[in-house]
């Protein structure tokens, strides 16, 4: 496959793995005239939108930032840090399949960024998907082994399924490595 061929597959992976937009799906707001944190100057369309996403989410409306976070990966499809904020606020809503969606695609944009896996872990707790979780935890564990959050993280998923001892092994360690900092 030529270079142009491989760049419109990788393109339609994008679209494929991005999460649907429902009709319910209201409008990116406008910033507010009375927001205390001024727009960036000269922003572009895309800061402007991820800008006023971030000031929805301040303000407790989800579907609003969801909005603001799909209209800025309208425009920057592969900007893994906005799709952390889209599936945050997915993962707020408990609409864990849109919200696994974009971290997968966090996951293969950057697969040594722990944030990915330590987002879609959760997603994948909050809809029951235990194994999947652990699966992700464990990656975020070897990503960043110090961390003790990825433990209890891990552990969380492990209590889920009923595993009490690689459970309480993983609170061990995470009580561990907080006591080393």
């Amino acid at each position: 496959m030529n270079a142009t061929g491989s760049g419109c597959l990788a393109a339609l992976m994008l679209i494929l793995a991005a999460p649907a937009v429902s009709a319910q799906t209201v409008p990116c707001p406008p910033q507010p005239a009375d927001w205390p944190i001024p727009m960036p100057p000269n922003a572009d369309a895309k800061v402007s939108a991820e800008f006023r996403g971030h000031t929805a989410n301040t303000r407790g409306d989800r579907d609003g930032a969801i909005a603001c976070y799909s209209e800025a990966l309208a425009i920057e499809p592969e900007d893994g840090e906005v799709r952390v904020f889209r599936g945050l606020q997915y993962s707020e809503k408990e609409e864990w399949e849109p919200a696994i969606a974009d971290f997968s695609v966090v996951i293969r944009l950057n697969p040594t960024w722990p944030s990915g896996w330590v987002h879609r872990g959760y997603a994948y707790l909050g809809n029951k998907q235990y194994e999947r979780a652990v699966a992700d935890f464990t990656e975020s564990i070897r990503i960043s082994p110090t961390l003790a959050a990825f433990y209890s993280n891990r552990a969380k998923a492990y209590r889920a399924m009923g595993d009490n001892a690689r459970a309480t092994a993983d609170e061990i360690e995470a009580a561990r490595l907080d006591r080393m900092r």
